[in-house]
């Protein structure tokens, strides 16, 4: 065999595969496809902002309070799996009924998140679990306390996806030293 056919040969072995790269099922999303497609194999950082109702750690029963925090992580690839980190914090005061003194509370939540990148259009959703620590920390007018439990937080968020940029409401169950609904909204960047 000739270098010529040769050549020959090799290209049209080569054919089949560049006219498959070349086909519109192949080819990348445009418009509305692309800005909703889960990002695969991006990191991603989010603030979030938001409330919880449920049994603090000190004296009093269930009320509202102030959460805050963040989360970053990564989607994978591969597959739709994401890992990541998130902390939350809440803040709230306590008021005693009998003394009309009054204390503060709060706990921190640390977690490791494990979750999965689904599509809904026009939303990406996650539904995760969080495994980790539950710092509470408590501050009153006898003195304070604090602690350091388990802590589980399973969740789902769904994310509108803007360009690089995503917005979202993220709700969890807080299962630690306290146990509480939370409803947080989120601001995060893809990269």
């Amino acid at each position: 065999m000739n270098h010529s056919s040769l050549t020959v040969s090799f290209l049209l072995c080569l054919l089949p595969r560049i006219s498959a790269a070349d086909t519109p099922a192949a080819a990348a999303p445009s418009g509305n496809a692309e800005r909703l497609r889960p990002r695969a194999g991006s990191f991603s950082i989010a603030a979030l902002g938001g409330y919880n109702y449920g049994a603090d750690f000190g004296a009093g029963g269930s009320r509202l309070s102030f959460g805050y925090g963040g989360r970053a992580g990564y989607s994978f690839e591969a597959t739709r799996l994401y890992l990541g980190v998130t902390v939350v914090g809440h803040q709230n005061e306590v008021e005693y009924d009998d003394t009309s003194e009054t204390g503060t509370e709060q706990y921190v939540n640390v977690g490791i998140d494990i979750g999965a990148e689904l599509e809904a259009a026009p939303f990406i959703v996650r539904p995760y679990l969080g495994v980790g620590a539950q710092l509470g920390i408590y501050d009153g007018p006898s003195g304070g306390n604090s602690g350091i439990f388990p802590h589980l937080s399973p969740g789902v968020l769904a994310r509108y996806p803007l360009g690089p940029l995503d917005i979202g409401v993220d709700a969890r169950l807080e299962l630690g030293g306290s146990r509480a609904l939370c409803a947080l909204g989120s601001v995060g960047v893809a990269f």
